[in-house]
């Protein structure tokens, strides 16, 4: 079924009963509904992001996450008022990114704003899927591959795990953050029934060796990202991928996590 990626049939109405209502907690949300994005979303030519280009060559890109939130919440507002208007916004703009974004260089881990598109485009696949035709499918699926996942740029290669995901480990490095545990596995959840390839190759490498590490240490009462700056990008990648697979499959994946 779809939804469920984060949400699903059982979990949508409380969901709407949550988000529907306009008060403070969720202004920015209904100002997000009802921006529209300048360009149709297509993305200005990448350029210089540095404040001292002319020496400093980093970051030459035209990655943006704010228009990734709107199409984010142009995909929700679809589910909570099942207006086609929000969701066919929100297809078009995702294809209009996957078509136009240049990321040549950015300084630090860019396989984290690379990912954060593959979310993106998980979530409308998704939350959207009704509205899909069998065209925008494909294109989805190859936008993402070519545009986030294949070859390499001024940075090296796009996702740090590659394409597919098989690199680094599944203890404590850059694949357990949110590259695999959110970003992939999402697209995977999301395409499934349609390219299930995605699901075969990234799910399989999760309960393969990410589920035995984590079940390990939170029975162990282990927290071993420590509680600095990883306890975020990692910890919470844990919390993501419980999050994804609970909601798609009725079971956690993990034993000891909420602890």
């Amino acid at each position: 079924e779809h939804p469920r990626l984060l949400l699903n049939n059982d979990t949508l109405p409380e969901v709407k009963r949550a988000l529907t209502r306009e008060d403070s907690t969720n202004s920015r949300l209904f100002r997000l509904f009802n921006t529209d994005i300048a360009n149709d979303c297509i993305l200005p030519a990448a350029s210089y992001q540095g404040t001292n280009s002319t020496v400093n060559k980093d970051n030459y890109h035209n990655f943006n996450e704010e228009p990734l939130e709107v199409i984010q919440a142009k995909a929700l507002a679809y589910l909570l008022y099942d207006d086609p208007y929000y969701g066919y916004q929100a297809i078009y703009y995702m294809k209009n990114v996957l078509k136009s974004l240049d990321i040549q260089y950015i300084a630090s881990d860019q396989c984290r704003d690379y990912g954060y598109v593959m979310f993106t485009a998980a979530l409308v696949y998704d939350w959207c899927y009704d509205l899909l035709t069998e065209e925008d499918k494909v294109q989805f699926i190859a936008g993402v591959e070519n545009c986030l996942c294949r070859g390499s740029n001024a940075g090296g290669v796009k996702m740090e795990v590659g394409f597919p995901p098989s690199a680094l480990g599944a203890v404590a490095d850059h694949a357990c953050e949110y590259m695999v545990l959110r970003d992939y596995l999402s697209f995977a959840v999301a395409v499934y029934g349609d390219n299930n390839s995605w699901w075969e190759y990234v799910g399989g490498r999760v309960y393969a060796e990410y589920v035995p590490v984590r079940n390990y240490y939170y029975q162990s009462g282990m927290a071993p990202q420590g509680t600095g700056v990883y306890i975020t990008a990692r910890f919470v990648g844990d919390i993501f991928s419980a999050w994804i697979l609970e909601t798609a499959t009725g079971e956690s994946p993990y034993v000891g996590i909420e602890n």
